[in-house]
């Protein structure tokens, strides 16, 4: 019961409002250690989930592991190895690095961490609605596997308010690793790891993928100010969708929801596109680490471009030079095939303009 008086929250009950700000539902459990995964220079991983995510979700990959002494430790809030001092914020080279995840994710489900670094013996640790148990010895393959069980269920209220279940997938962002995912025992994705992006296109968007034209940015754009650039695979516009699901954006590698690059692109196609119609498109955005800001949400939602406006820019004059040294046919309107959507279950942006 709450009083007058000013008192210091216990441990736990931080650990709860922590685990509120970043685990926010299954997905974006998923989206975490998925990008912890890819730090660790895993060249494989696999995802299984079941009932959405609040029965089980298991991440496996083969990358550098997790020293024995450092299990207890990556359970604990403010605990990372992706940055060691305050100014390295100014520069993230990884795709996650809050180092809240983990302890978060501990908070509010049973959560199991199993490693193998190279060269060592398997070992695993338990925390269970954020108590840690002690570290035991485990078989296993190099690498790391997370298992969390019975996601919220110690917050039934919480459980209630989740969207339907879905999960994030960082397939186009990095074709050199290969994902398999099942859910519910049914394979829903399963790419290998290619070294050619096109071959991962084909993998992910289908047939449609053929039609794919290469973003062209205009030569002048070489000598403008500005370090960034665009590069990726637009659709002629005769492909449409009706939502923007399949405009893949991805800055530095970490994909980030389209809705904040949505009316740029839309001038870039100027009057090629029906009302309401929106393109296929996978654009990559490439620029210093330290023009984008990515500790502005705790589940990393949001970002923040310093110069937002000439990056716009850029990728309206790439994309309008793209289409007017293109020859293409009139935009249809009919049902779009052979396209597995990858887009975040929720439509809140992910990119803060400031």
């Amino acid at each position: 019961m709450a009083s007058d008086r000013i008192t210091q929250l216990d441990e736990k009950t931080i650990g709860h409002i922590a685990a509120g700000e970043v685990v926010e539902r299954p997905a974006q459990v998923v989206k975490e250690l998925v990008e912890n995964s890819l730090d660790a220079k895993s060249s494989h991983v696999e995802i299984e989930i079941e009932r959405g995510g609040f029965d089980l979700i298991m991440i496996s990959d083969n990358g550098t592991g997790i020293d024995q002494a450092d299990l207890p430790l990556a359970l604990d809030r403010h605990a990372t190895s992706k940055l060691s001092k305050a100014s390295d914020l100014a520069s993230i080279g990884t795709l996650g690095f809050r180092g809240e995840a983990l302890a978060s994710i501990g908070m509010v489900s049973e959560l199991t961490v199993s490693s193998r670094p190279t060269g060592a013996e398997g070992r695993s640790i338990v925390m269970k609605d954020g108590d840690k148990g002690k570290i035991e010895p485990c078989g296993m393959a190099e690498g790391t596997r997370i298992e969390v069980k019975n996601l919220f269920s110690n917050q039934p209220a919480r459980l209630a308010f989740q969207r339907r279940p879905a999960t994030d997938a960082h397939a186009l962002s990095h074709h050199r690793v290969g994902f398999r995912l099942k859910s519910d025992g049914k394979i829903i994705l399963d790419v290998p790891a290619t070294k050619d992006m096109e071959d991962r296109l084909y993998d992910v968007l289908g047939q449609q993928a053929g039609k794919m034209i290469d973003l062209n940015p205009p030569p002048s754009d070489a000598q403008a100010p500005g370090d960034e650039t665009w590069t990726g695979w637009i659709s002629t516009p005769d492909i449409t969708r009706g939502k923007g699901d399949d405009i893949h954006v991805l800055i530095n590698g970490r994909p980030v929801a389209a809705q904040p690059f949505l009316q740029a692109i839309r001038r870039g196609y100027r009057t090629r596109l029906m009302q309401g119609r929106h393109p296929v498109a996978v654009l990559k955005l490439e620029l210093p680490a330290t023009e984008v800001d990515v500790n502005v949400h705790p589940t990393k939602r949001e970002v923040r471009l310093r110069n937002s406006w000439r990056v716009l820019e850029r990728l309206e004059r790439a994309i309008a030079h793209t289409l007017e040294s293109t020859p293409t046919e009139p935009e249809s309107s009919g049902p779009i095939t052979g396209i597995t959507s990858l887009a975040p279950a929720s439509a809140e942006p992910v990119l803060k303009f400031h």
